[in-house]
């Protein structure tokens, strides 16, 4: 399961978060450890499981360098609530942790897993946190509904795509999955 690099895309309101969400669960349950960056507060209810903690939001906001500490040394998933940050202290914080997380996972191998909810503000083409996204290193879970954003490293490295689209899909998310799937923009939107 840490083999590969997931795209999940589609519009506003189409359930993106809802599946990283699912996907989380699974690898949860698989025993992976995961970090999942959510700017908005979608994946706090994974704060239920077992071996999850989630900092942030309505909660103490942990330094990066605990976030680390905290896989390296108990083996948790954490998730990182950026809900209550105002915009500028988001930015901040996302060149801070997938600095410290990259660092740990090249060290250690854990997290197995990294899920960037919104993820073209973390690792778009402006991101402060594209020029620490690996394409090489697999294991990421990238989620947004502007996959067009994505830095051009990014979606290099993607080998699967999740498209939660209408059904007849346009647009970029078609673009890119047929890029990934080798195949003609026609036939994926076929």
């Amino acid at each position: 399961a840490s083999q590969l690099n997931v795209l999940v895309a589609g519009g506003t309101g189409a359930g993106k978060s809802y599946v990283a969400g699912l996907v989380a669960e699974q690898l949860i349950g698989l025993g992976y450890t995961l970090v999942v960056i959510d700017p908005e507060g979608d994946h706090a209810g994974l704060g239920r499981l077992r071996g999850v903690l989630v900092t942030g939001g309505d909660r103490y906001l942990l330094p990066a360098a605990e976030v680390t500490a905290l896989i390296r040394h108990r083996g948790l998933s954490v998730v990182v609530d950026l809900s209550d940050l105002e915009v500028d202290e988001q930015l901040r914080y996302l060149g801070e942790v997938p600095v410290e997380v990259e660092a740990q996972r090249r060290a250690t191998g854990v997290p197995q897993w990294v899920i960037f909810d919104e993820a073209d503000r973390s690792v778009g083409r402006a991101g402060v946190s594209s020029t620490v996204f690996d394409p090489a290193e697999k294991g990421h879970c990238l989620v947004t509904w502007r996959p067009q954003d994505l830095s051009a490293s990014a979606l290099a490295g993607i080998d699967a795509v999740i498209a939660l689209t209408s059904a007849r899909p346009a647009g970029p998310v078609v673009d890119i999955a047929a890029a990934v799937a080798d195949v003609s923009r026609s036939a994926m939107a076929a």
